[in-house]
């Protein structure tokens, strides 16, 4: 089982520059100290990764892309459940799924 955590974090202003710090259980998870790299892949959404995991770009933007794919999907998935709040009105492949109820 993959486990997965989930936390909200405020943004922080330093300068003129905006901060957001990481949770402390994954940065001693990966075993990061101050001043260490790690590699940041954003565009409608963020991903950080440690540098020294030492995956490669490309695979980090094709992960970029299936998230924000799957962020998309739900969100139209969504969509049609609102729309349609009679259940005879939604496909029969969206009734049912966990997720959506």
């Amino acid at each position: 089982m993959i486990n997965i955590g989930i936390t909200e974090r405020k943004i922080s202003k330093m300068g003129s520059s905006l901060h957001v710090s990481l949770p402390s259980h994954w940065v001693k998870e990966h075993g990061l100290k101050a001043k260490e790299s790690i590699i940041v892949i954003f565009n409608k959404a963020l991903l950080v990764v440690p540098k020294h995991l030492g995956l490669r770009n490309d695979c980090l933007i094709n992960e970029l892309k299936n998230l924000i794919r799957a962020g998309a999907a739900h969100e139209q998935l969504m969509r049609v459940k609102y729309k349609n709040k009679d259940e005879g009105d939604i496909h029969p492949s969206h009734r049912g799924g966990g997720a959506y109820e």
